[in-house]
């Protein structure tokens, strides 16, 4: 034993004197957590010493007294006692002492600890002592188990009937398989069955439509039935409890004699049809059939689907709808659950039948007739939807179907439609059940219930189509569950346009739907996030290609209602149009360029600007700059736009004084997308580099600081690519443009430059910085710090820069001259003077575009090389580009805010050397600083502390130490 697990030890045993019967607890969460460190290896023995077991005794003689423990002290007892009585010989220990009999005396003496809290925990520590052999006997012998169907049947929760049913069911099953007592197993079904097996024929004359005392004795048995049932089909294996349950004592016998006394209570009939479906799939496959009974059989598929059936009709007698969807659910999820064991197709007089193809048109039934009470003059594709769903059936599925339209014909509207949206829930809870032909089919009737929401015009009028909005107020439950519904089938089956035709409808569909003033906020977000989804998924790449307006895509109203929707009073409607207009930027990008001009002749570049500026939700400010970011990227936004707007002051002047670190997040992505793409001012360049330091090292919020080394991650890269580096590896020749001339890239030459490589780094304080987030308080930043840090080595090592560093420890401190390029200066000129600097020292240009990238500006005054301009006089003929390169070198200053930032803070880390950063990470090892990171984590909270606020909360003093 450890010193750590000693001293645990010791602070438990106060922990346990401290609590006596009546101490009061102010946090259970505090007991809980004890519990759950005492189940892991290094703590168990806690539990095994002679302490524990007195404190146990101590307790347990309270619930005998006439002042028991309180309900928390009493719940913790019984759970230590679990974890004790696990083990069959520390179990035989406390069986000996006489303890459980006195617990269970005293439960039962005092009705203050009769709670569902105490039962469950009495409940627990039954099923721990079920767990071995010695327990098994013991609760044969003292038949405790009948303590569980009491406590279920007094108290009918849903945690109390989970957990007796668990416990039940795992005796049965070791009394079945391991002691081979079928007498004890026949006893205790009985047992639970007792109440639906011996209950009075007088429920069959009286009383027969308002009698609730019937269901309130009935319910916890059968709830506790359907629960051993479910778990028998789960287990996949055949059992005696599930012959015993419905062939033996009929279960589903009962069931319908039950049902016809009951015929107002809802609640209960759907409790009595999850078991009649229950006992069909379990009379499948699920029974262990005794040879002794002959006329018992498994129950044949056929057969199986005529009970279906018959339940169908017994609900829509009754008028239950809602139970036909449940129904529905639930043979989905046990048809699954079967797997191997279900065919694919039944043989129902003489035909053959897909079973969830059945399911899956009676669910959907009341969906289609909404959309047909929708179209009764023009319902042509409502016809073939039909025609498809008829050749799909059989005789008993349209009989159920036309009932079932019957039925619906004498409600109104508004039921019909809220049971249409019951319907998609059920459909949503079914995706990983549903195979993708039967998805297809809900995803097209989705949809047609979609366009049930846009009027069309009159034939040979040129009017817009206009969204009803009387059925938007009529049925705004179903509205929603049909967005819902769409976004979340789409995404899950990933369908493209090809499987579904009718998808590329739903984009135009909801920007009708979105010019309506009477979608709530909510259904506004869903109708957004189904757009996104949309165009994602469904802008066909060869329609893309052929494409260059957005006239007659049926998209040409997109950009205008983003507009529209980005100035909507709720910030939650902003922020997904944010996103949205995130998504089609990305898109534009790679897949549909004629997005770009869309966007830009909508004027949504200006306005996500001034939402970044001014909006007063930070999530809406955050998703704004993200927006700006991804624009950055994009040329035509930036010089038809953003170049005007000034995005990069604004992203360092929000790092300077915004409080919001998911907007601080975004603003460093900005100021990245910035410098990767475009000029940034030299006299900004080293502000630059200070705020970034600053959110690299000191920003609180740790995914800035993760942010901010994607900064330096770039400006790395930078750096080998200026030194000729191409895809990670140096060419064997490249071109000198100082020279005029083509350069071998021998080892030497090589080495040299990743010696600027690392100087230039050093310079900027990039190396330093790396250094202080490799000792970061955060694991995350520690890994992504890592990983720059590892890509550094990898291209050291690859031309073996560290083993001649190691060889040579000379400092490589570089001098360059300011006049000459590092990469256009002939090496061998510098061979003299790399360890050595005379004068001040000069960054080279590397944080520049090359003339082929780069924009120029007269609004932003970035600077370009001068043999850049020369070429584009040259090439445009226009003379002001002289005057605005005369502009560009007079604007010497920047002028930028930066809060409290340091302006010379990259200067303090670019005190670091390259000499510096080599020893440090050569003698560091990454994997071993990341899994020592890991488990300070992992013990900051572990259960020394844990012990330590337990004995706070008494008030007990420890002389404990801060962690």
């Amino acid at each position: 034993m450890t010193d750590n697990v000693k001293e645990c030890q010791e602070k438990f045993i106060n922990v346990l004197s401290s609590i006596t019967p009546k101490t009061v607890i102010t946090d259970d969460t505090y007991l809980e957590k004890i519990q759950s460190y005492l189940t892991f290896n290094e703590y168990n023995d806690f539990i095994k010493c002679a302490e524990t077991i007195e404190w146990i005794e101590r307790m347990v003689l309270a619930f005998e007294s006439n002042d028991p423990p309180t309900q928390q002290n009493c719940n913790f007892t019984l759970k230590i006692l679990s974890l004790i009585c696990s083990n069959e010989w520390q179990f035989a220990a406390i069986k000996e002492k006489g303890l459980l009999e006195k617990i269970c005396s005293g439960i039962e003496k005092h009705p203050q600890l009769q709670r569902p809290s105490v039962k469950l925990s009495h409940i627990q520590l039954l099923h721990s002592i079920s767990q071995h052999s010695i327990g098994l006997h013991w609760l044969k012998q003292t038949k405790s188990w009948k303590l569980c169907i009491n406590y279920y049947q007094q108290s009918n929760t849903v945690f109390i009937i989970k957990e007796a049913s668990s416990f039940l069911f795992d005796i049965l099953t070791k009394f079945t398989d391991l002691m081979k007592d079928e007498n004890l197993c026949v006893e205790i079904v009985e047992e639970i069955m007792e109440p639906i097996i011996n209950f009075s024929t007088e429920y069959g004359t009286d009383n027969i439509v308002d009698d609730e005392k019937l269901p309130s004795i009935m319910m916890p048995c059968i709830n506790v039935c359907n629960h051993l049932l479910m778990m028998c089909i789960e287990s996949n294996k055949r059992s005696r409890m599930a012959y015993l349950i419905c062939q033996k004592y009929r279960y589903e016998n009962k069931l319908w004699v039950v049902g016809d006394l009951v015929q107002t209570n809802v609640d209960f009939l759907t409790v009595l049809c999850r078991g009649h479906i229950l006992a069909n799939f379990a009379r499948l496959s699920s029974m262990d059939i005794p040879s002794s009974d002959t006329q018992a059989a498994d129950l044949k598929f056929d057969i199986h689907t005529i009970h279906f059936y018959n339940l169908m009709l017994m609900c829509l007698n009754r008028r239950i709808f809602k139970n036909v969807n449940m129904i529905c659910e639930l043979h989905h999820q046990l048809w699954y659950k079967l797997g191997d064991r279900a065919p694919k197709e039944i043989v129902l007089e003489n035909h053959d039948l897909k079973y969830g193809d059945q399911v899956v048109m009676i669910q959907t039934l009341p969906i289609i007739y909404v959309i047909r009470s929708r179209y009764k003059a023009n319902a042509e594709y409502i016809n073939e939807l039909c025609t498809k769903m008829f050749h799909m059936s059989c005789e008993h599925t349209i009989r159920v179907l036309y009932q079932y339209r019957d039925g619906l014909s004498n409600e109104s509207f508004e039921f019909i439609a809220d049971l249409a949206a019951n319907s998609i829930q059920k459909i949503l809870s079914l995706k990983k059940f549903l195979n993708r032909d039967r998805a297809i089919l809900a995803l097209q009737i989705l949809i047609h219930v979609l366009k049930g929401y846009v009027d069309e015009p009159e034939y040979g009028v040129r009017d817009k189509k206009t969204c009803n909005t009387q059925l938007v107020m009529q049925a705004p439950n179903l509205l929603s569950a049909l967005l819902i519904g769409l976004n979340e089938m789409i995404k899950y089956y990933n369908f493209t346009w090809k499987e579904c035709i009718e998808s590329t409808t739903i984009v135009t569909l909801l920007l009708v739907l979105l010019d309506n003033p009477n979608l709530s906020p909510r259904q506004t977000v869903e109708s957004l996030k189904l757009i996104q989804t949309s165009i994602e998924h469904f802008l066909a790449p060869n329609l893309a290609l052929l494409m260059d307006k957005m006239e007659g895509s049926g998209m040409e109203d997109l950009g205008p209602t983003i507009y529209k929707r980005l100035h909507d009073n709720s910030w939650e409607v902003r922020d997904s149009t944010l996103e949205l207009v995130h998504s089609i930027v990305e898109i534009s990008d790679e897949k549909f360029p004629p997005f770009q001009r869309h966007i830009l002749e909508s004027k949504v570049c200006h306005i996500v600007e001034i939402i970044a500026r001014n909006d007063s939700e930070p999530y809406v400010r955050a998703s704004a700059l993200k927006v700006l970011a991804s624009m950055i990227k994009i040329r035509a936004f930036w010089e038809h736009s953003l170049h005007q707007l000034d995005v990069k002051k604004y992203a360092v002047e929000v790092l300077g004084a915004e409080s919001e670190g998911v907007v601080r997040r975004e603003a460093v992505a900005c100021i990245t997308a910035v410098y990767r793409q475009h000029q940034i001012q030299p006299a900004c360049l080293d502000l630059i580099f200070s705020v970034l330091t600053h959110c690299a090292v000191n920003d609180f919020y740790w995914q800035v600081r993760v942010n901010a080394l994607g900064f330096w991650r770039t400006v790395i890269c930078r750096q080998f690519s200026h030194q000729g580096m191409i895809d990670g590896t140096f060419p064997a020749v490249t071109f000198s443009k100082e020279h005029k001339k083509i350069i071998t890239l021998n080892d030497k030459e090589i080495h040299l430059r990743l010696r600027k490589v690392l100087n230039e780094l050093s310079l900027r304080g990039c190396l330093g910085i790396l250094i202080s987030c490799l000792q970061d308080s955060d694991l995350e930043v520690i890994k992504v710090a890592v990983a720059i840090v590892d890509r550094i080595m990898i291209y050291l090592n690859k031309y073996n820069f560290v083993e001649e560093y190691n060889k040579s420890k000379k400092p490589t401190t570089v001098s360059v001259d300011p006049v000459k390029p590092v990469i256009d200066s002939n090496y061998s000129e510098f061979e003299n003077n790399l360890h050595e600097t005379k004068g001040p020292v000069v960054r080279n240009n590397a944080d520049f575009r090359k003339k082929t990238e780069v924009s120029i500006s007269k609004e932003n005054g970035e600077c370009c090389p001068d043999d850049t301009i020369i070429d584009l006089i040259v090439q445009s003929d226009d003379i002001l580009l002289l005057t605005n390169k005369c502009k560009m070198n007079l604007q010497v200053t920047c002028e930028i805010s930066m809060g409290k930032i340091d302006e010379n803070l990259f200067k303090k880390y670019a005190t670091v050397s390259p000499d510096e950063f080599l020893d440090f990470v050569t003698k560091t090892n990454f994997d071993e600083l990341i899994k020592e990171k890991s488990e300070w984590l992992k013990h900051s909270e572990n259960f020394s502390t844990l012990l330590d606020d337990v004995l706070r909360s008494f008030g007990i003093s420890m002389d404990l130490d801060c962690y």
